[in-house]
């Protein structure tokens, strides 16, 4: 099956035998990869902008794939990590899944269970970027309002009726209307039920 070649997976292992191993291996599946000898060459060269996802060794030297992993974190880089290790316990796996790695598995890996991962992955990363182009989306057009007319769209939402507004806010009945005409100029004419999903969008984590 083809994969889409718009995604890449990244390996970043400093184990020249596993990393080439991996990489056709996957390229094999037909996945797009590209693969790094240490976690700074990852930094320095990959582009976190390409969805996929990234299989990464635990132990290496100079930067280790958990110390990565906080980096990423810090750095807010979404990637979803597949750590691929022969030095692996339980205690690891629990540390790395509970800081959001999305997959922990041991070295020799069977080929189906590392595409099953993976595919998981990019998927996961999919999914992830979608949300966060929505709610950017969603956020570029509320950042439109003004603030009063943001504190109209609050409470449009939760329902209140233009009298109740104008009460709320210590205005006049005509000029919530007024706010109101402009915030369904400037959202291009939402109804009350898109407004609920736009502020939604707006206050999801």
């Amino acid at each position: 099956m083809t994969k889409d070649r718009l995604t890449i997976v990244r390996i970043v292992d400093d184990n020249d035998e596993y990393r080439n191993s991996e990489t056709f291996l996957l390229r094999m599946f037909g996945y797009s990869v590209v693969d790094y000898p240490s976690a700074l060459d990852f930094l320095e060269k990959d582009d976190p902008a390409i969805p996929g996802c990234l299989i990464l060794d635990v132990k290496m030297p100079e930067m280790s794939g958990l110390e990565l992993q906080k980096v990423m974190t810090e750095k807010e880089l979404g990637l979803p990590i597949i750590f691929l290790t022969g030095h692996g316990d339980v205690e690891m796996a629990v540390n790395t899944l509970h800081h959001g790695a999305s997959d922990f598995l041991l070295k020799p890996v069977a080929p189906e269970r590392l595409k099953e991962s993976v595919a998981r992955a990019i998927e996961a990363d999919r999914n992830n970027r979608t949300k966060k182009r929505i709610q950017e989306e969603a956020e570029e057009k509320y950042n439109q309002l003004t603030e009063r007319e943001k504190d109209v769209c609050r409470l449009v939402v939760q329902g209140l009726l233009n009298k109740q507004i104008a009460i709320e806010l210590g205005i006049s009945e005509h000029t919530v209307k007024v706010h109101r005409a402009s915030i369904k100029y400037k959202l291009q004419g939402q109804t009350p039920v898109d407004l609920v999903n736009l502020v939604q969008q707006v206050n999801a984590e």
